[in-house]
């Protein structure tokens, strides 16, 4: 995941802790565009495995689905799996200002950050404390993959009654 998206998700709301965006979680990765829904302009995306069958994947989802931020979950079909798509609105302006690649973070911002990264991740550690480092650190879009056809339902001939079938 990327510097960027590092600093985004604690932004996202308030109840995403760092639990929620690790593997056990079946946290994926976080995105900020969708090519299966490009209306969807103002979003980040946050994809999760729906194989990962464990306590902390579905607090994550009750939590996220509960979320006062998110607009959407969709259920998509990626090569042969099936994953959660979390669509977060993009309220808060210090993300914007990420995204544009410019470091206008409020007091608040650097703290819940501070806060979810509990001062372990280096690349947080060195965005944050070192302003040098704003300038050497460009927001890239993460685009998710396009999904898979999936037909809602299978036609076949049947040889018995000479019909086709679904």
């Amino acid at each position: 995941m990327s510097l960027q998206f590092k600093l985004i998700i604690p932004l996202l709301d308030e109840q995403i802790t760092k639990k929620d965006i690790s593997p056990t979680a079946g946290f994926v990765d976080a995105y900020s565009e969708d090519i299966n829904r490009p209306y969807l302009d103002n979003h980040i995306f946050l994809l999760y495995a729906s194989n990962v069958l464990t306590n902390e994947s579905f607090e994550t989802e009750k939590k996220l689905s509960s979320s006062k931020n998110l607009y959407g979950k969709y259920k998509i079909y990626i090569g042969n799996t099936y994953f959660i798509l979390f669509a977060f609105t993009i309220i808060n302006k210090s993300i914007k200002s990420i995204m544009n690649n410019a470091c206008a973070l409020s007091d608040n911002d650097k703290m819940r950050i501070f806060a979810f990264w509990n001062l372990t991740d280096a690349d947080v550690n060195r965005y944050m404390l070192n302003p040098l480092y704003v300038m050497y650190s460009k927001f890239v879009n993460n685009v998710i993959p396009e999904e898979d056809y999936k037909p809602e339902f299978k036609v076949y001939w049947d040889k018995k009654s000479g019909t086709l079938q679904y």
